[in-house]
């Protein structure tokens, strides 16, 4: 497996662009992930801040230093933490921008989420804003900003709302992509540092001419 790249780190915190395809969290079954490479390879014990799906690519965060995980850990219970990612997803997106409100729940037998637009569904509420970017003849090109974070959830509220994202399979996409990589990419963190700097960074995309016409479209 090539090198993860990194994208910064300091004393505290090491932020990386994950590859679609690798595990963010180490399991039972020894494979490497993300928190099992970089610990060995910055040579220090690592805490995973956030989690990116196995097929998902982009921006992760890990802390160095525990002060910075209970620091991190309190802007995300405020939702304080600022998160965008693109995803290309089947159809044509009508709306220029949009904000989506469901209830999610997490289905753990079947490791899926279940979103309903019943407030009286027993799920949880979950938030996010739509912005569509580009419509293409069989795709469009989406930002998505996060107010909430649950479980598989731009997955599932897209699936929802009648656009899967490209070669997610799980939640309704036509087929899958060959690597078996989706088309959902961690691009921007914005948060709060220790010392009150605002700090923001962004993932550079992966490889393929989707992807490269989603960077010319946020451009």
């Amino acid at each position: 497996m090539s090198a993860i790249p990194i994208v910064t780190k300091n004393t505290e915190y090491c932020i990386i662009n994950k590859p679609a395809g690798m595990l963010s969290q180490k399991d039972d079954k020894g494979e490497d992930s993300v928190d099992r490479v970089m610990a060995r390879r910055l040579k220090k014990d690592v805490h995973l801040l956030s989690r990116v799906d196995r097929p998902v690519s982009g921006l992760l965060m890990l802390s160095t230093l525990p002060a910075f995980t209970k620091h991190y850990l309190k802007q995300q219970e405020s939702e304080a933490i600022e998160k965008e990612y693109i995803a290309i997803v089947q159809g044509a997106w009508k709306e220029k921008d949009s904000e989506v409100v469901l209830y999610h729940k997490h289905d753990t037998k079947n490791r899926k989420a279940r979103i309903s637009a019943d407030p009286h569904s027993g799920g949880t509420q979950v938030k996010m804003q739509l912005e569509q970017l580009r419509v293409l003849d069989n795709y469009s090109i989406l930002k998505v900003t996060l107010i909430t974070g649950r479980f598989h959830q731009i997955r599932a509220c897209l699936s929802h709302l009648e656009h899967p994202i490209k070669g997610d399979v799980k939640y309704g996409a036509r087929r899958k992509n060959p690597d078996r990589s989706i088309h959902l990419h961690s691009y921007k963190i914005r948060f709060v540092d220790r010392h009150g700097d605002k700090k923001e960074f962004d993932a550079p995309f992966p490889e393929g001419s989707l992807w490269d016409l989603a960077n010319r479209s946020l451009k």
